[in-house]
């Protein structure tokens, strides 16, 4: 354990780079157009939803007999909302709210709508319900049979319509073969990496909306580095690297990228750029993350949930399944070779394992998305577009029938 600590704390980056970091992530004048928002409405129905007498079934662990006002204060990775303005340029748009679990939730009642012309409607549209998650729907009021909670960053949430998404895919898979009642919550948000996934899971547990089966879903293009901030939150020890002309250059090149070159840069060449320039905090970037899954499979086992990681490879490992001239175009602009790739590989491959070490279901989808015919990422923006959906809810589907059928 204390090998692990060592090589998290190894991890920490600098100030200056820290720094340099969230300004990358800031987001730019949002590319949405408010088209409606019953947000009165939705909120009326989120207060309902908390003030309803909880539904039991038998296997619901008891409620606790007394419940803290504030009961985010006991949680580890609590970021208070001084601090969470800072750490997510996210809050600074009007379709987001600081939220005490994750971080940020989007606004309820909130609906919006894109041009997008690679989308077959060459549009799609987003709609929150009083929790303030991607749903053409409230919760359940009663218990399902199953429940799912599906935690993301963008790529879950949907670059699509909320049904073309892989978690609307896999509930209606899953209703489809067991033939019972089945809902699945899909909670994924851009920006959203590890500290917000286990925020995610403590959030729906302390809104006595325990799920079945928790499945995060780590996009490995960035949320490794993504998580890099937060780490640096929560963390005691504060370390600086060393200058490091490559790096400069790299944020550089990330700041002079417009339209789909930025694109691609921001789904995985971010990464790869940052471990190309300090290749010795690959283990402790890793360690952090396997710490912070180790944590949401305690929390599941304490209260009866299942819990399945998913490894969703970047699209700069698998050219062929998307633009690959726009992916070399990019490479190139930010001066990546294939062995800074080879990291980004070797992160995702290592991070399996880990898992796996530990006992931590975990399914990787890289080999099945290698092997598919179709482009699996938008070319547009590099998200996976609907075949991709298609397929990670397939194989999501085999291992969740998996666990519940232990």
């Amino acid at each position: 354990m204390s090998r692990w600590i060592a090589l998290s704390i190894s991890s920490v980056v600098s100030l200056l780079a820290l720094w340099l970091f969230l300004e990358l992530r800031s987001p730019h004048a949002p590319d949405v157009t408010l088209m409606e928002a019953d947000v009165e409405g939705a909120r009326a129905a989120r207060d309902a939803l908390a003030d309803r007498e909880p539904k039991m079934d038998s296997t619901s662990p008891p409620a606790p007999a007394e419940v803290d006002a504030e009961p985010w204060t006991a949680f580890p990775y609590h970021v208070p909302p001084e601090s969470a303005s800072k750490l997510f340029p996210q809050l600074r748009v009007s379709t987001t709210r600081y939220d005490e679990w994750c971080g940020y939730v989007y606004e309820p009642g909130i609906v919006t709508g894109k041009k997008f012309a690679e989308h077959p409607s060459g549009e799609y549209s987003k709609r929150a319900n009083s929790l303030g998650i991607r749903s053409e729907r409230e919760p359940l009021e009663f218990p399902p049979s199953l429940r799912v909670l599906v935690a993301g960053d963008s790529h879950v949430d949907g670059v699509c319509n909320a049904p073309e998404g892989y978690p609307a895919l896999l509930e209606e898979r899953l209703a489809g073969r067991l033939g019972e009642s089945v809902e699945v919550l899909n909670t994924g948000h851009g920006g959203y990496t590890f500290y917000n996934y286990v925020g995610v899971l403590e959030r729906f547990l302390h809104l006595d909306l325990r799920p079945d089966v928790f499945v995060v879903t780590i996009f490995c293009g960035n949320d490794f580095t993504e998580n890099l901030a937060l780490t640096r939150f929560f963390s005691t020890v504060k370390m600086k690297h060393p200058p490091n002309p490559r790096y400069r250059l790299h944020v550089d090149r990330q700041r002079a990228a417009k339209g789909r070159m930025r694109a691609a840069l921001a789904q995985g060449l971010g990464t790869t750029g940052y471990l190309a320039s300090w290749p010795d905090e690959l283990e402790g970037i890793l360690a952090t993350a396997v710490e912070l899954m180790a944590y949401a499979r305690a929390r599941c086992d304490e209260h009866g949930v299942e819990l399945l990681v998913v490894a969703l490879p970047s699209p700069i490992e698998l050219p062929d399944r998307t633009d690959g001239e726009l992916v070399q175009s990019a490479m190139e602009f930010a001066e990546i070779e294939a062995a800074d790739v080879a990291r980004l590989t070797r992160l995702r491959t290592d991070f399996v394992a880990a898992l796996r070490e530990r006992g931590i279901a975990s399914l990787d989808l890289y080999e099945r998305f290698a092997s598919h015919d179709e482009q699996l990422y938008w070319s547009q923006d590099l998200h996976i577009n609907l075949a991709g959906h298609r397929v990670a809810a397939e194989l999501v589907e085999a291992e969740v029938m998996r666990l519940i059928e232990k």
